[in-house]
C-alpha cells in the first residue's frame, strides 16, 4: 500500500507539474503573442512615421525648387524701386550707340494697385542701323516688355555735309511691381 500511495502521490504531482506546465506554456504563448502585437504596432507606427517624413522630405524638395523658380522670375519683373535704373539703362545703351535721345514716361492704374503699367515713348535721332538696335535692345531687356509702336523718318542733316539720320519712336510698356 506504501508502493499505492507513493504513485499516487507521483502521479498528482506530475499531473500538477504537466498543469503547471500548460498554463506556464499558455501564458508564454499569451506573452509572446502580445509582443508580436506590440511589434506589429510599433512596426506601423514606423512605417506611418517613414512615410510622413518622405513626403515632407519630397514637400521640402519641391519647395526650394519653386523658391529658385520664383527667384529666377523675380529678376524679369521690374519692381519700382528698379524703375529708376532700368530708365538709366536704356537711357545709358541710347548714349553708348551714340544717339540722341528723349523719353516720355505715362503710368497707368491706380496709386493703390499692387502692379502699374508704365507707358514709355522714347524718341530717338541717330544712323538707321543705331537705331534699330536700340529697339532690338530694349525688346531683349530681362523685363515684360510689349513694344506697341515702332516709327521710323529720314531727315537730312545739313550741318555734317548734307547726311541722312533717322528719327524714331519706340512706344513700349512695362509693368511694375510695387
Amino acid at each position: 500500500m506504501k508502493e499505492l500511495n507513493g504513485i499516487k502521490k507521483s502521479l498528482v504531482l506530475m499531473i500538477i507539474l504537466n498543469v503547471g506546465a500548460v498554463f506556464a506554456f499558455g501564458f508564454l504563448l499569451y506573452e509572446i503573442r502580445n509582443k508580436i502585437r506590440n511589434t506589429d504596432e510599433v512596426s506601423y507606427k514606423i512605417s506611418i512615421e517613414r512615410t510622413e517624413n518622405d513626403s515632407l522630405e519630397e514637400a521640402e524638395k519641391a519647395l526650394k525648387n519653386v523658391e529658385q523658380k520664383v527667384s529666377t522670375l523675380d529678376t524679369y519683373i521690374l519692381k519700382e524701386s528698379d524703375l529708376a535704373g532700368f530708365l538709366k539703362t536704356i537711357e545709358s545703351t541710347a548714349k553708348d550707340l551714340g544717339l540722341t535721345y528723349k523719353n516720355e514716361i505715362q503710368k497707368i492704374g491706380n496709386a493703390k494697385e499692387k502692379d502699374q503699367e508704365l507707358k514709355i515713348t522714347f524718341s530717338l535721332a541717330g544712323s538707321w542701323s543705331k537705331t534699330v538696335a536700340m529697339l532690338a535692345l530694349i525688346e531683349n531687356l530681362p523685363y515684360e516688355i510689349d513694344v506697341t509702336n515702332f516709327s521710323t523718318r529720314s531727315f537730312k542733316i545739313e550741318e555734317k555735309g548734307g547726311g541722312v539720320e533717322w528719327k524714331g519712336d519706340i512706344m513700349f510698356s512695362v509693368v511694375i511691381v510695387k
